[in-house]
C-alpha cells in the first residue's frame, strides 16, 4: 500500500457520558475510506460519528456500524468509500442520545490516497 497513508483517532465516551470529541491532521492526499471499529462495552443506543472542518460536514453524521469493515475484494474495497481532499484538521466527534454505561472506545481509520486521486 505504498500509495496509501493511513491515519487514526481513538475515541472515548466516559462511562456516564454522551459525547467524545477530538481532532486529527490528514495529510495532503484524497481520503477514500474511512472505517470505525468498536471495543464493543458499555452501549446499547446507537453511536453517531461526525467529521467536520471548521465547522463544515465533511462526511454526513451516521451510525459508525454502517463504517465497519467487510469481508472480500481488495482491502480497500472492504471500507466505506468516502471521497474529500485531506491536507487538514478535522473535528471527529461521536455521541450516543444516551449516556453509556461503561467507557466506550470507538478507533476511526482514514485511508489517504496520495498525490492526485
Amino acid at each position: 500500500m505504498g500509495n496509501y497513508k493511513h491515519k487514526t483517532i481513538s475515541l472515548t465516551i466516559k462511562n456516564t457520558e454522551k459525547i467524545a470529541e477530538g481532532q486529527l491532521r490528514l495529510p495532503a492526499g484524497t481520503c477514500i475510506g474511512v472505517v470505525a471499529e468498536n471495543d464493543g462495552n458499555g452501549n446499547s443506543s446507537p453511536i453517531n460519528l461526525s467529521i467536520q472542518d471548521g465547522g463544515n460536514e465533511v462526511v454526513e453524521t451516521m451510525n459508525y456500524k454502517f463504517l465497519k469493515k467487510t469481508s472480500g475484494g481488495r482491502w480497500t474495497d472492504s471500507v466505506m468509500p468516502i471521497e474529500f481532499q485531506c491536507d487538514m484538521t478535522i473535528d471527529v466527534k461521536i455521541s450516543t442520545v444516551t449516556a453509556v454505561t461503561a467507557d466506550t472506545t470507538i478507533d476511526v481509520l482514514f485511508i489517504i490516497k496520495k498525490g492526485n486521486y
